[in-house]
């Protein structure tokens, strides 16, 4: 039973990473279409960094999990709780606000394009 809850408590990170590269994959299929400038990119953009974001906070939130279920079994006085923010975690978050901000810019230059499109 421990091990069980010890994957799924490792498998959150792990989804919201397959969430960010399902959203990476479709942005690349749009690239391969041609649409750049597109609200689909926009939002695919925005979906990756908040799901980089996302991870890091996935990532803050599985140490204390894994530390709990593997010292559950442990009588009272005698269990830990682990805290811990690594390089990792504050990498994938500043990566995510970065992509964030990428977003920002895609979607002034699809503003920008609109406009250019419906200007004779």
């Amino acid at each position: 039973g421990l091990r069980l809850l010890g994957f799924l408590a490792t498998m959150i990170p792990c989804g919201v990473l397959l969430y960010a590269l399902l959203r990476l994959r479709r942005l690349f299929s749009l690239y391969r279409e041609g649409v750049i400038f597109d609200r689909r990119n926009v939002a695919c953009y925005r979906d990756l960094g908040k799901a980089l974001v996302c991870w890091a906070g996935a990532a803050f939130v599985q140490t204390p999990l894994l530390s709990i279920i593997v010292t559950l079994p442990n009588p009272p006085g005698t269990r830990l709780l682990m805290l811990g923010v690594g390089s990792g975690e504050l990498g994938f978050l500043f990566l995510g606000g970065l992509v964030l901000l990428i977003s920002w810019v895609m979607d002034e230059g699809r503003r920008l394009d609109e406009e250019q499109a419906l200007t004779v």
